[in-house]
């Protein structure tokens, strides 16, 4: 009878445990989440309600926060709502394995009003990753300030287009202004040099016409007049010379104005085959602030994984823990937390474009040197706009090693300016865009390259620098292109993902380019023909003025000089006999 109580004793001690146990479950498995994240992560775990059914290794948890190790005032993970699967063998064995999970309304990075560490003066660490609003920062202002600029400069200085294309300045206009401006003044001063000799031979005349009544006068008269017209003659024969001389410079001015139209023609500038426009540099100009604001965002997402899934052995503390756990020779070590499959969702930027998302997340564990499998976050967009991103991040090993690839066959891209105030400003209607990233990291090392293609578009030039052809060009570049209804670039990554650099190419500095240098040549070579029409004008104009003009008027004061040169040989005849006369008498 008494072994008997005895028993019954305790079986109703047992069933008062095991009623307990039900009725506190929630709050047990509650308390032994919270502890083991805490000691797992070193920050804390909060969770609003939990709700349990263990037989079938379901539970639910509400208002769930889980403080950044990293920077305390932020959480690295908070969700109104979870669902999880756990694998009953596996809790046998002290370990939580999620076979599946659900969340709803995930955040990451979410601000907190208290601070999540454990320890009351705790700051965040010394060693944490860089704040993402100053890398942001730093970036942006990088884009602004160098890149574009830069590259429109480098652009502007390697032009070489010749500074003289339009509004030449034809030697052969100069020396036919100067011809044009010499030679009058020179006639004027000869027609008064000889309209001088013409009144000293005049007056000499009228002298030797006054008759004197002394004969000895007389004589004396003629022989001053005699000795007058020998210095005349003099005067005379200077002119005629000079005339002469006229006539040799203005032979020089005939082949100077010859041996100067060729001149210019060797001087003006020549069509050539090889492009004046740098392609290269050309997009440089056209897509610089464009492709560094994609590869921003991209970097951004890069990021944006591996600060969401931080790395263990660096970014958390772990609560020190009594005991250790003996592996026995034969059984690997295994993880004591994971997630095998996590659903998510949430939203996100990318190329201009606000998406929202839904993904999984595989095999999160905080010991990724114990599982067989990376880290993997797959994500798709949901809506008309298809964008699939899958990111890996392989902590297994000593080296990480993660990878990010995104894909999409059809985005809309609204239209935005291309290139830069100072070279050349290009509006860009809206378009379609087809984006391949692949990208790696092996340590902190970043490589890649992203694919953009983009389709349906329209371009216009709003304004092209002087230095390449102004609004000219510009209009007539606006009709070449308008045929320009794609385009490709490819973008190739390096450096890391605080100080990230890129190159790229692109096809379309190759059609600007072509275009451009086929504006330019065939403008070259009309303003060449134009200047050649207008040299042969010229030199026609004033070789006519030389053998007209100055011709003329040459030959006409020859004529005059041969006038007075009669009548001056008339007059010492006359003086001559009238010396010899009075001699005689």
């Amino acid at each position: 009878m008494n072994r008997i109580s005895y028993l019954l004793t305790r079986v109703i001690i047992l069933g008062l445990l095991l009623l307990a146990a039900w009725v506190g479950m929630d709050s047990l498995v509650r308390v032994a989440i919270v502890n083991n994240g805490q000691q797992m992560t070193g920050a804390k775990v909060e969770i609003g309600k939990v709700r349990t059914s263990l037989s079938a290794g379901r539970i639910f948890l509400q208002d769930v926060r889980i403080a950044d190790p990293r920077n305390p005032m932020l959480n690295l993970v908070q969700a109104d709502a979870a669902f999880v699967d756990l694998d009953p063998q596996r809790l046998l064995h002290r370990e939580i394995v999620i076979e599946h999970g659900t969340t709803h309304q995930i955040m990451f990075g979410a601000p907190r009003t208290q601070s999540g560490s454990l320890t009351a003066n705790a700051s965040v660490h010394s060693d944490a990753p860089f704040s993402e609003s100053e890398s942001t920062l730093n970036t942006n202002e990088e884009i602004e300030t160098d890149h574009p600029r830069q590259a429109a400069l480098r652009w502007l200085d390697s032009l070489s287009l010749p500074s003289t294309v339009e509004g030449r300045n034809l030697e052969l206009a100069s020396v036919s202004a100067e011809i044009q401006q010499r030679w009058p003044g020179r006639f004027e001063q000869k027609s008064q040099e000889v309209n001088q000799l013409r009144r000293a031979i005049e007056a000499v005349r009228l002298s030797m016409n006054t008759r004197e009544d002394n004969p000895l006068r007389d004589e004396e008269r003629f022989l001053e007049a005699n000795a007058e017209l020998g210095r005349l003659q003099v005067q005379l024969d200077s002119l005629e010379a000079s005339l002469l001389d006229f006539e040799r410079e203005a032979f020089s001015d005939r082949e100077r104005l010859i041996s100067t139209k060729q001149s210019d023609e060797a001087a003006m500038p020549v069509v050539s085959t090889s492009h004046s426009f740098d392609s290269e540099k050309l997009s440089n100009v056209l897509l610089m602030a464009q492709q560094k604001q994609h590869v921003d965002d991209i970097v951004e997402w890069f990021r944006w994984f591996r600060m969401t899934v931080p790395d263990p052995q660096r970014d958390f503390a772990p609560a020190p823990i009594r005991g250790r756990d003996v592996t026995f020779s034969g059984d690997k070590p295994r993880p004591g937390f994971l997630i095998r499959n996590l659903e998510l969702d949430g939203e996100g930027q990318f190329a201009g474009r606000h998406f929202s998302f839904s993904g999984v997340a595989h095999n999160i564990t905080p010991t990724p040197d114990l599982h067989d499998q990376p880290v993997r976050i797959e994500l798709r967009a949901q809506g008309k706009q298809h964008l699939i991103v899958d990111c890996t991040l392989d902590r297994r090993d000593q080296v990480d090693r993660d990878t990010l690839y995104i894909s999409s066959p059809d985005i809309d891209v609204e239209s935005n300016m291309l290139g830069h105030p100072l070279a050349l400003v290009v509006s860009m209607g809206d378009a379609r865009m087809q984006v391949d990233v692949s990208l790696q990291m092996i340590g902190d090392d970043l490589s890649g390259d992203i694919i953009f293609r983009y389709s349906d578009v329209t371009l216009f030039v709003d304004r092209l620098n002087d230095l390449a052809g102004g609004e000219d060009i510009a209009r007539r570049l606006n009709q070449e292109i308008s045929t320009l209804d794609q385009y490709q670039t490819i973008v190739s990554l390096n450096g890391t993902l605080d100080n990230p650099g890129f190159t790229f190419e692109s096809d379309l500095g190759q059609q600007f380019a072509s275009a451009l240098n086929g504006l330019t040549n065939e403008r070259t070579q009309t303003v060449a023909n134009d200047s050649r029409q207008q040299l042969e004008q010229i030199l026609s104009r004033e070789i006519e003025y030389l053998d007209r003009t100055v011709s003329r008027n040459i030959e006409q004061l020859i004529s005059a000089l041969n006038s007075e040169r009669e009548i001056l040989n008339q007059l010492e005849r006359v003086a001559s006999e009238a010396i010899r006369q009075n001699r005689i008498r």
